[in-house]
Formats: structure tokens, sequence, C-alpha cells
């Protein structure tokens, strides 16, 4: 073998290896490319995700439209508009679709109807990745902004007006302490006079429930956090009952209270009493001549399930739905607070409150309180 003919034999042997270490190398560099292109594909749909979870809860409707006009996204709130069609001017008309697409508008803003209500359009050019541009339009519903400032304006009145209570029944509140002190030192010297006690009785009277009233008012404007410990029910629905049955059978009234002895529940004591002080009250009010008021407790889901149940007069269908709201009340001198602070009290102990009731078959109102 010649000389020339060796040199060529070394020459192709060196050429078959560097190309096969440049297969090796483009192989290798195709497993880095494909990884990095699945880290890349991986974190671009978890983008989306996030971006489409965004759009989709967002309060505006979002729609994203083509440089020439079509639709390309549109969120659940921009269905109003997106059912219509495809097309930006399917969906706002020839004229509106005009000045949104318009070369020199860089923001556009209008107002449109649609679906019986009132829309802001808000258009924005957005550059795509050729340079063309694209138009995000952002739909806010002047119904539901309407709304959220009137309750919001709403709910700055309601504090306004509770501060104001607030302050007006510490005024009141400071006075009936001396009231009462003064009616309880004059009630012997009217023994002997029948119709001084009975007026007596009910100055007395009047004085306890304007207490109540201002003590309510005091409790809504700032309720306080509970203190939680163990609270054996038996003992404390035991104390209401004692307090309550007298009352109760006055006007023929069964107040029966069945609690097992062990049951326990988280709560602040003085607070729990209130609300079921409150309750039985409520039931002995709505209950004419005859009737049965029951409370009973049980274990129920890791908690304690309460029942205050009367055989009153009931509550009216349309009513029930609003009992716990502050304010409304259906009894003639009632302050419409106190549900209300029982449903915040039982809300702030981590716990629920239901009632059931039906026009002239009595009323159930079911607590449920966690265990211990």
């Amino acid at each position: 073998m010649d000389n020339s003919t060796i040199a060529n034999r070394d020459m192709l042997v060196q050429a078959m290896e560097r190309l096969t270490q440049a297969s090796h190398e483009l192989e290798a560099s195709y497993d880095r490319l494909r990884s990095e292109a699945q880290g890349l594909r991986a974190e671009l749909g978890k983008k989306d995700r996030i971006i489409s979870s965004l759009f989709s809860n967002l309060p505006l409707g979002v729609i994203l439209v083509s440089a020439d006009g079509v639709v390309e996204y549109g969120n659940a709130k921009a269905a109003t508009f997106t059912a219509c069609g495809n097309t930006l001017e399917a969906l706002f008309g020839a004229d509106i679709a005009a000045k949104v697409m318009g070369a020199d508008v860089s923001e556009f803003r209008c107002r449109v109807d649609k679906g019986g209500g009132g829309w802001t359009l808000t258009a924005v050019s957005v550059a795509d990745h050729s340079g063309m541009g694209e138009r995000l339009i952002l739909l806010e519903d002047l119904s539901q902004t309407a709304m959220h400032h009137e309750l919001a304006e709403r709910q700055r009145g309601m504090k306004t007006m509770v501060a104001a209570a607030a302050g007006v029944a510490h005024e009141i509140r400071n006075p009936l302490g001396s009231m009462e002190l003064f009616a309880s030192m004059l009630a012997p010297r009217l023994e002997c006079d029948p119709e001084g006690k009975e007026m007596l009785e009910k100055i007395r009277s009047g004085l306890f429930n304007i207490d109540r009233i201002v003590s309510d008012f005091l409790l809504f404007a700032s309720p306080p956090k509970p203190n939680l410990q163990d609270v054996p029910l038996k003992a404390l629905l035991k104390e209401i009952g004692d307090f309550c049955a007298p009352i109760a059978a006055g006007d023929n009234v069964t107040f029966d209270v069945d609690v097992p002895d062990s049951l326990s529940a988280l709560g602040d004591g003085r607070m729990l009493k209130q609300v079921f002080l409150n309750l039985a009250l409520n039931a002995m009010q709505a209950s004419s001549e005859g009737g049965m008021i029951t409370v009973r407790a049980e274990k129920k889901d890791d908690g304690v399930l309460l029942e205050f149940r009367d055989t009153g007069s009931g509550i009216r269908a349309e009513d029930l739905g609003r009992i716990f709201d502050p304010f409304f009340t259906t009894k003639e001198n009632g302050t419409g607070l106190g549900l209300s602070i029982v449903h915040d009290i039982i809300a702030a102990h981590g716990g629920k409150i239901t009632a059931e009731s039906s026009l002239g078959a009595g009323t159930a109102l079911h607590i449920w309180l966690k265990g211990t």
C-alpha cells in the first residue's frame, strides 16, 4: 500500500472520528434543548393557568381581539358579549369596532348597552409577536359598580349610626343605676300603699327594659371576643331553665330542659349564657297559653348541637331569612338586635345557628358549637 493510500485512509478515519464526536455533541445538545423545552413548556403552562385563573376571577369582562378584529379570548364575565359572535363588529357594532381598531388609537373608552344594562368599554393596544396591534378590551358592569358603591355607602352609614347609638347609650346608661337604687330605696315605704307599689313595679320594669336595650346597643356596637374554655352545658342550661320556668308558668307555658350531664362545649360561659337566655325569652314571648318550650342538646359532628323549640306563633316564610339581620324585628317594641347579637356571638365561637319555622306551628333554633 503506497503512502498516498495510507494518508487517505488516516484522513478518512480522522474524519469519521470527528463526525462521531460531532454526532455525540449534537445528540447531547439536542437532549439539553429538549429538556429545556420541556421545562419552558411546563413553566408556560403554569403561567397560562395562572393568567387564565386571574382573568376568570376578575370582576371585569376581558376580551382579546386580533389585529384583524377576530376574538381570540373572552372570560366568563364577557359572555354577554362573546355569545353574539367571534368578531369585534359582531360584539359591538361597526362604529365601535372601527374606533377600537383605529390605527392611531392607543386607548379608547365608551359606554355600551347590553343584556339590559350598561357597561364601560376600555380598549388598549397590545403589540403581538409580529408587531401588529391586538386590542385588549375591559368591560365593567355599571350595575355592579353602582351596587358596590351603594353597599359601601350603607356600611359607612351603618357604622356612623352605630357609633352615634353607642354614644347615646352610654349617656342613657349612666343615670340608670341611680334610678334603680332610688327605686329600691322607695320600695319599703310603699309596702302599705298597693297602688304606689304597683306604680313602682312598673317603673322598675321600665328601667329593666331600658337597661336591656342599652346593653344590646353597646354589645352590638362593640362585641367582645370570647374567652374560650370548657363550658358544662347541663349546669348552664339548668340555670336558664330555673330562671325562666316561673315566668313561663305564669302564662301556663311548660319549660323543659333535657341535656346530658357530661355534655360540654368550647365557649365563653358568660356570652353563651346571654345567648341561651335571649333564645329562651324569645321563645316565651312567642308562646301562647298552654304552650311548650323544650331545650335539647346532643353530641354532633365533633361538637354539640342544641335546639330551642317552642310551639308558639311561628315566623312568616318571608321573614325567616331576615331574623338575624340587625334592627329587623316583628315585635312592636323590639330593637331587632337580640338575634343579631346571638348570631354574632355564635359566629365568634366558630359555631353556626339556623332557624326553622312555620306560621302557627312554632319555631326551632339550632346551634352548633365546638366540642371539648
